[in-house]
């Protein structure tokens, strides 16, 4: 996985890795897939279930981006 395969050598090149940023990257991922639902509903006239369950998803992960680091690879060493 190439998120984890970056997050563990951040982790090992930095001497004291940032310890939000896991969990702001994760907010920001949430974010983005809660963003795509407004563009995704100007080029289409119905969304679709795939549509409807990213922005679902994103939201969980903005609302609580600690509880899905270790799920997008950003969890503990």
């Amino acid at each position: 996985m190439p998120i984890a395969q970056f997050w563990r050598c951040y982790r090992d090149s930095v001497a004291g890795p940032d310890e939000g940023l896991a969990e702001r990257a994760t907010a920001y991922a949430g974010r983005h897939l809660l963003d795509r639902l407004p563009a995704t509903a100007g080029t289409q006239t119905r969304l679709r279930a795939i549509d409807l369950a990213a922005a679902g998803i994103g939201r969980t992960a903005l609302l609580n981006p600690g509880k899905f680091t270790g799920t997008l690879g950003l969890g503990p060493a």
